[in-house]
């Protein structure tokens, strides 16, 4: 909103989608056309109001409309799960209750997933199919206009930057 950052917001990275499998990944997942098979069972979050839940619809639109025809409408019919946050996709995983979903690759690095679900890579040409939407969510900070407590607002700023020289923290993801 107009007035609430001291500048501009910051991207510091991205974050492409992958696919949260079950640990083992007893399906054999290895890439979105397995998403459409009719023993997969698939969470979604149709209904989402934030890119994490839009974001891989579009993807498999996109990936549907390029190279697997009907792709999209069979991974619709995998749905068993739908979500009303795109962030609490690979819960249903964890449970039994799905086989696989599309999250944003940092999700399924969350304190509360991580180690306990596989994660495939989604090839890079699959994820620049998209023209709409983004191939990865752009991740972003800013800082918030200076108030009387000044040294906040100092912190803030540090922290902004040092998100935006953190490189070799990515190299451990």
């Amino acid at each position: 909103q107009a007035g609430h950052l001291s500048e501009g917001p910051t991207f510091f990275a991205i974050d492409p989608l992958v696919i949260a499998v079950t640990t083992g990944n007893p399906k054999a997942i290895k890439g979105l056309p397995d998403l459409g098979r009719p023993n997969v069972r698939v969470s979604q979050a149709p209904a989402a109001m934030r890119p994490k839940g839009k974001v891989p619809a579009l993807l498999m639109e996109a990936v549907s409309a390029k190279w697997f025809p009907g792709l999209v409408e069979r991974w619709e019919n995998n749905a068993v799960v739908a979500r009303e946050c795109g962030r609490e996709l690979i819960t249903p995983i964890i449970d039994g209750r799905a086989d696989a979903a599309i999250v944003p690759r940092s999700v399924a690095h969350y304190p509360k997933y991580r180690d306990r679900i596989g994660v495939v890579p989604i090839p890079a040409k699959h994820l620049l199919a998209l023209k709409q939407g983004r191939p990865s969510l752009p991740q972003c900070a800013g800082v918030l206009c200076p108030s009387e407590r000044k040294a906040h607002h100092e912190a803030a700023r540090e922290f902004v930057t040092g998100l935006q020289s953190a490189d070799d923290i990515l190299d451990e993801i």
